[in-house]
Order: structure tokens, then sequence, then C-alpha cells
């Protein structure tokens, strides 16, 4: 009988995953007739022109009428599925986005006026699901959207497609920054007053003062690859040549932050809501290690849980970077991309981004160039930090990666997110400008 109740609950879940399949395919392929009939109606539409122009570009342009809601839209439209036929990244197309473009006017005055967003699938869209690609939160549309939706609506932005991957209008800081700008809004803090009341700081974002910067190139936990250590020295090197200030600065206590303070932040239900949703789930091989950890007997997770809150550990890193008089930090962060089924054999990598989620300091990463044949000439004497298997499993999940993005991490303190988007901008601007 047991056999028999697990056999009908798989058959229940694949059809749901089936049918799930069957709904995102019709969503894609509904957006590609439309976008060929759009086409064919407005020939003279130039794609080339709309792509190129960065988010407070395109606003501009759409409020100056030189620009239409639908060129851009469809544009956006035709560059989305283009992307998935490369990347397999779209949930589903969210046809509804088009009764929102015939309302568009109405929000005009918006910072993101006509400007269309792709939506990451966690993210609640009214009427659609956010699976999380979790077969147990299929067929939950859901019945209202997200503040952060309704806030980016409110601005005149559109959002018309959900994604496995983060959004993808921010191709530039300046974007990220007018988004943010958008974001912080009375509309904002109205409808979630847990958001404190503070508008974006526009002095601090277009500031050209001298900083004092940060640098690490290893943390002594995990030892980036060659592409990212060089990322790290390059960018340095940009950055002092701009009159910046750099100064060495080292993580505090990496082992202790990651064995004992994210274990318990993620053990804190002892993983019961994780587990609750992956009941009766494939999982996916990707995340076979965090399950694993998830399952072990209660009494290990209550031990691995028993510990001191980081309060304390973020007082400490506060303190050590004001006695280095630090304003923002410059460091690595993991990659490049991982060759395929490496990911869950390498938790110890995110001890790059991990650590300052634990801080809850804001960061943001910055692409500064890409994987070079020299880098993974160096690639081959790679040792890391301890000689072990994660450090062999590191080599060989980043080998092979010549022509992928190298990226460096921008770092600033609690509530300072605008100057973190200013260091940010720093570094986009003299990376293009240095490759001129």
């Amino acid at each position: 009988m047991v056999l028999l109740v697990r056999w009908l609950h798989h058959v229940q879940v694949r059809n749901k995953i089936e049918k799930a399949r069957r709904r995102r395919e019709s969503s894609l392929l509904q957006a590609e007739r439309r976008v060929c009939e759009y086409s064919d109606s407005h020939p003279d539409a130039d794609d080339s022109v709309i792509r190129s122009l960065s988010a407070r570009q395109l606003t501009q342009s759409l409020q100056e009428g030189s620009l239409l809601p639908e060129d851009v839209f469809f544009s956006y439209l035709r560059k989305t599925l283009e992307a998935n036929e490369r990347l397999n990244c779209c949930t589903e197309v969210m046809m509804t986005s088009l009764d929102h473009l015939k309302s568009i006017d109405s929000h005009k005055d918006g910072l993101l006026y006509g400007v269309p967003v792709s939506i990451k699938d966690n993210i609640d869209c009214k009427g659609y699901e956010s699976t999380c690609g979790l077969p147990v939160r299929l067929d939950r549309p859901v019945l209202e959207d997200s503040v952060v939706v309704e806030v980016l609506r409110r601005q005149g932005a559109i959002p018309f497609v959900k994604t496995n991957v983060p959004q993808g209008l921010l191709k530039d800081v300046d974007s990220l920054a007018l988004c943010m700008q958008a974001l912080l809004s009375d509309h904002m803090f109205t409808l979630d007053p847990t958001v404190p009341p503070i508008p974006f700081n526009t002095e601090v974002y277009q500031s050209s003062k001298p900083l004092r910067i940060g640098f690490y190139e290893n943390d002594g936990y995990h030892h980036p690859s060659p592409s990212m250590l060089r990322g790290v020295r390059d960018v340095k090197a940009l950055l002092e040549s701009a009159g910046h200030t750099l100064v060495a600065f080292k993580p505090l206590k990496l082992e202790y932050a990651m064995h004992e303070l994210f274990q318990k932040a993620l053990l804190a239900d002892k993983g019961a809501t994780l587990l609750q949703d992956f009941k009766g789930s494939p999982i996916d091989p990707a995340l076979s290690f965090q399950v694993g950890l998830l399952r072990m007997p209660c009494a290990l997770k209550k031990f691995l849980s028993i510990l001191l809150a980081p309060v304390e550990y973020i007082q400490e890193t506060i303190g050590e970077w004001r006695r280095c008089g630090l304003d923002v930090l410059l460091c690595p962060v993991i990659g490049p991309a991982f060759n395929h089924k490496y990911s869950s054999k390498l938790p110890v990598a995110l001890s790059t981004t991990v650590l300052y989620n634990l801080l809850n300091f804001p960061a943001g990463v910055v692409p500064v160039g890409t994987v070079t044949p020299e880098d993974e000439l160096q690639l081959k004497t790679f040792k890391g930090n301890y000689q072990d298997i994660s450090d062999k499993n590191f080599k060989q999940a980043v080998t092979g990666g010549v022509g992928l993005p190298v990226a460096v991490q921008c770092v600033a303190l609690p509530w300072q997110e605008e100057l973190c988007l200013r260091f940010m901008r720093e570094v986009e601007t003299l990376v293009r400008e240095s490759a001129q």
C-alpha cells in the first residue's frame, strides 16, 4: 500500500511538471507569434538603437516621445526569446503584460516609464506561479503582486517575463541605480512599513571624491581562480591610477563564519521548511549536498544550530573596517561559471559572497573582462588554500573557461547602498576606459 501511494504521488508530480512545461511552451509560442506580427506591421522599428540604450537613456527617450513603448516592448521581448534559445532562462512569458502596455501612458511620469523588466521566478506576480523550481508550488498562481512588482508598475515599468536567473534589465550600474531610486519611493514605504523611509541619496551616488578602498585577493578560506585573482589585481591598479587609496584588508574568522554562523542560519528551523517543499519532488543533483545536510538526524542538526548569533561578528567586522578607515571594499567573487554538476560539490566556494549576506553588507558584482588562455595556463598549477578535495573539485569546475566573464565584488557598510553603487560605477567606468 505504501509503495502504491508513493507511486501515485510520483505520477501526480510528473503530471504537474508536464502541465507546467506545456504552459511554458505555449507562452513562448504566443510571444513568438506576437513578435512576428508586430515586426511585420512595424518594419521601421530599430532594435539595435533600442538595445544599445541604458535604462536611464531608454526612459528619457520614451518620455520625450522619440521612442514608442510598443517598439521598446517588442524589441525586448524578441531579445528575451533569443536569450531563451541559448540559455533556457524563461520560466514563463507573462502575456498579460500586453494589457499593461496598453495603459502604460497613465504612468508616464514614472522613473521607469515604458521599460520592460524581467522578474526572477521567486518574486510574486499576480496570476502567475512562483515555483522556485519546486513541484509543490505548481498550480498555485499568486493572488497579488509582490511589493517590488507593484512599485515597479507604479513607476511605469512593464514586468513581462519570469526567469530562473536574476533580472536582465540592469545592463550597467547606472541602470541599477535608477531602478533602486525608483523602488525607494513613497509608494514602497507605504506598502511595506518595515522598509526605512529613506529616499535614494543621489549626492552620494554622484560624488567624485577619492575613496579609501580596502582590498584582498584571498580570504584564506576559498582560493579564487587565477582569472578572478587577476581581475582584482587589474582593478586595484586602475583605482590607484585614478587617485584612490587602496588598503590591505583581511576578513575576520572565515572558518568561524562559514562553519558556525552560516550553518546556524541554514539550520535555524532544522531545515523543516525546505524539506517540506522538497517532499516527494525529484532533487536536482546541484542541490543534493544541501538537501542531504538538511536530512541529517535532528540531534546533529540541533547541535550544529546551538551557536552564537552573528551580531558580535558583525560588530567585530565593522570595528575592523573602521580601524582601517575604509569607505568600501574590493574583493574576489566566485567564478568563472562552473562546469556542469560541480556546484553541489563546492559549498566552500560560497565564502566569497555568503560572507556579505551574513554580515548584511550591500555588495555588487561588476564584470571586468574574460578568462584568457594565460589564466587557463596558470590554472594547471592551481593548488588552493588547503590542497584538499574541495580545491581539486574547484580546479576541475572552472577548467575550460576561456572567454567566460571575469568579475570583481564591491562592498560597503550597511545602509550605504548608494556608496556601493558609486564604487561599482567607478570600477565599471575605469575598466571601460582602459579597454578603449
